[in-house]
């Protein structure tokens, strides 16, 4: 079915680059891409939770199909970091794909969270905090985070704005 289609086939792309991401953070090292894979658990859960049943409930699919189609197009993520891996990106590119990704995880969160407001101020003041709890769970996560070092460039001052 056209409805089929379009929720494995999404989910695939939205797995292959959740895995270029973790592809770019194993680029610049191994303890950040650590924390992004933790990160993308946490979004990925509950995403495919809800994939399962609207697979399992909406379309009838046995638990074993379900769990099939759910496997092969979150095989995706792999993917989609063997291809970064694999390619020669330079630093900035890296830099580049991780700063994209944050801001894809930030653009989820809040289109998902409050794209459809309610009447209930206690209801919105509830996904505001359950908001707030996950940035800082992230920030907390990222707080002794390390920057790619991308070499310097001919004539030009080395520069480390953080002062680490």
């Amino acid at each position: 079915s056209r409805f089929l289609m379009s929720l494995i086939v999404g989910d695939f792309f939205h797995n292959f680059t959740d895995g270029v991401f973790i592809g770019a953070a194993f680029q610049c090292n191994a303890s950040l891409a650590w924390k992004i894979i933790a990160v993308t658990v946490g979004h990925e859960i509950p995403q495919e939770l809800a994939d399962f049943a609207v697979l399992t409930n909406s379309l009838g699919f046995s638990t074993t199909k379900a769990l099939a189609y759910n496997v092969i197009s979150g095989l995706s993520v792999m993917l989609g970091g063997i291809v970064i891996m694999t390619a020669e990106i330079s630093n900035l590119d890296t830099g580049m794909l991780l700063a994209y990704g944050a801001g894809n995880y930030l653009y989820c969160a809040t289109v998902h969270m409050f794209s459809q407001g309610s009447k209930d101020r206690f209801f919105d003041a509830k996904k505001i905090l359950v908001f707030a709890y996950g940035a800082i769970a992230i920030g907390l996560i990222l707080l002794d985070h390390e920057h790619c070092e991308a070499p310097a460039l001919d004539g030009a001052a080395e520069a480390d704005p953080h002062g680490h």
